[in-house]
């Protein structure tokens, strides 16, 4: 009912502005001598047609759509539309009192289409600041607050991002005054745009001014609005802004935003995946499920970071039995307490041994069976593998040799070799110890 009510007042003040439209421009074209012979012939030309040239009017205007837009966020494309409009109604009258043999001077049908879209420009305009002064509340627009009326706090949002995606970002805070966020501020990297207004909104430099900026500016939230930007400035960006110390959201990526369009619905918190310096992943969990489900699974190093952190892992997977091996009892001890308290029906077991002990390892593949292997256990820093070569060798080579040879003989199902991007064109000794390990499992392969 409320849309019927509103294209019915649309409508009404059409037809207003149409017949003043051609008054002021008779007026205009004679020079508002209204006692004037001319003016009152085509008066009374215009006040016999004035039914017909006003339904030819509101007929194109309906055709073009001027009903059916949204005028709460009208913008180039409507006033385009009226433009269009404006122009058709006008040929269409034209033909009209042509046909009919009729006369308005050319010179008033052409200042009647002009005021024609002033007058509906102007209209519907009105009608969006209207709303906009309703939203905001007209002292909120006179200090240049603004935000939800009622005294809720506008956050103040510092933008990072001078383009396309960030004009249609402050558009849609502009037009969505119930979000309470107000952009203080645009931030952008080129040079040639520091200083301009990216709609209303200030670009005040580059990245390197964003902890100045956010102090002065009394910045709440930040938000950085550049789909189009690589993973590594994203990162760059992203510990720039931390350092503020203020809320961070970022925009998707436009491959993440289905239908290419911009708004506050597609901010979120910037997540790992952001950061990352190449496409995330994505893990087919029901495969690993069918190797690690109802089996016997052993991973040596497992009191260290990334074997504990593997024993984690395969526990959800619901092993027959998980085996931690490791030379190091405190965490492995750790661990076990662990994985007891939050895996109860898990059947967790505990070596401790040296996977340079070929002897001692025969003893627990022959004890355990184990049907799929993970080999973590490795020394990984780098400075103390330069001082200690040894063993490095001894622990990275022999010991993943050991391993390797026990898995073989004893009909492992999988065997996981963790290794290191330091093995890739290794300029460490533990880099090359991590890629002779690699080799060692590429020939067993």
């Amino acid at each position: 009912m409320k849309k019927v009510v509103r294209v019915a007042l649309l409508i009404l003040m059409d037809i207003i502005c149409i017949n003043m439209a051609y008054v002021v421009a008779l007026l205009l074209r004679f020079e508002f001598n209204v006692f004037s012979d001319q003016f009152n012939h085509y008066l009374g030309v215009y006040v016999t047609n004035v039914m017909i040239i006003t339904l030819i009017k509101v007929a194109v205007f309906a055709a073009f759509g001027l009903y059916n837009s949204l005028w709460r966020f009208a913008g180039t494309e409507e006033i385009f539309k009226i433009v269009l409009a404006s122009l058709g109604a006008f040929a269409l009258v034209f033909l009209y009192l042509d046909l009919t043999a009729q006369v308005i001077p050319r010179g008033v049908q052409g200042i009647c289409f002009l005021l024609d879209i002033i007058f509906l420009g102007g209209t519907r305009m009105s009608y969006r600041s209207l709303r906009t002064l309703r939203h905001y509340g007209f002292w909120n627009m006179m200090s240049g607050r603004k935000g939800p009326k009622g005294g809720d706090r506008v956050k103040r949002v510092l933008l990072v991002g001078g383009g396309s995606a960030g004009a249609s970002m402050i558009k849609e805070l502009r037009d969505n005054p119930q979000a309470g966020k107000e952009i203080v501020g645009v931030i952008d990297d080129d040079p040639s745009k520091i200083g301009k207004r990216i709609v209303g909104k200030k670009i005040l430099g580059g990245r390197e001014i964003i902890v100045r900026e956010a102090e002065r500016l009394g910045v709440d939230e930040i938000i950085i609005a550049i789909p189009s930007a690589s993973r590594s400035d994203i990162q760059t960006m992203v510990n720039e802004c931390n350092k503020t110390g203020c809320r961070l959201k970022i925009l998707p990526a436009y491959i993440d935003l289905i239908d290419g369009k911009v708004s506050i619905s597609k901010l979120r918190d910037v997540e790992i995946e952001d950061l990352l310096g190449r496409e995330p992943v994505s893990v087919d969990l029901r495969e690993i499920s069918s190797y690690l489900e109802g089996k016997i699974v052993l991973v040596t190093g497992g009191g260290g970071s990334i074997g504990s952190e593997l024993c984690r892992q395969i526990a959800v997977f619901k092993p027959r039995k998980l085996v931690a091996l490791d030379i190091y009892e405190n965490t492995i001890f750790d661990l076990a307490n662990e994985m007891c308290a939050k895996y109860k029906d898990l059947e967790f077991e505990t070596v401790i041994a040296s996977v340079r002990d070929k002897a001692r390892l025969d003893d627990v593949f022959d004890k355990y069976r184990p049907h799929v292997v993970f080999h973590a256990a490795a020394h990984k820093h780098v400075p103390l593998m330069e001082f200690n070569p040894k063993e490095a060798v001894l622990n990275n080579i022999l010991g993943t040799k050991h391993v390797i040879d026990l898995s073989d003989r004893y009909a492992v199902e999988k065997f996981v070799l963790i290794s290191t991007d330091k093995a890739v064109n290794p300029t460490n000794v533990m880099g090359a110890t991590k890629r002779v390990a690699e080799m060692l499992m590429q020939d067993k392969s």
